[in-house]
């Protein structure tokens, strides 16, 4: 089962794209590991998946509901099962 599925999302700043037509999803119960070099978009998606910002194009589903619909108390439960770590290199 996908906790999170994410389809053709997309994230500008300005005129530069960061993230262009990302589709993936992370199931339940797996630990999943974003890797890439500085300035590709893995905080963006982060942000994105938190909430904390928003998408120009795409779709992010939470436990099988767009989160575009999803009023803020509506997520607590769902996001208290889902983590993210920083770590340093």
């Amino acid at each position: 089962m996908n906790i999170i599925k994410v389809e053709q999302l997309s994230v500008r700043y300005g005129a530069h794209t960061i993230i262009s037509s990302l589709t993936t999803d992370m199931k339940k119960g797996h630990i999943t590991t974003i890797l890439g070099p500085n300035g590709c978009g893995k905080s963006t998606l982060l942000k994105i998946l938190a909430r904390q910002m928003k998408m120009d194009r795409g779709s992010v589903m939470l436990d099988g509901r767009e989160m575009k619909s999803w009023k803020p108390k509506e997520t607590e439960g769902t996001c208290q099962r889902v983590s993210f770590s920083y770590a340093a290199a």
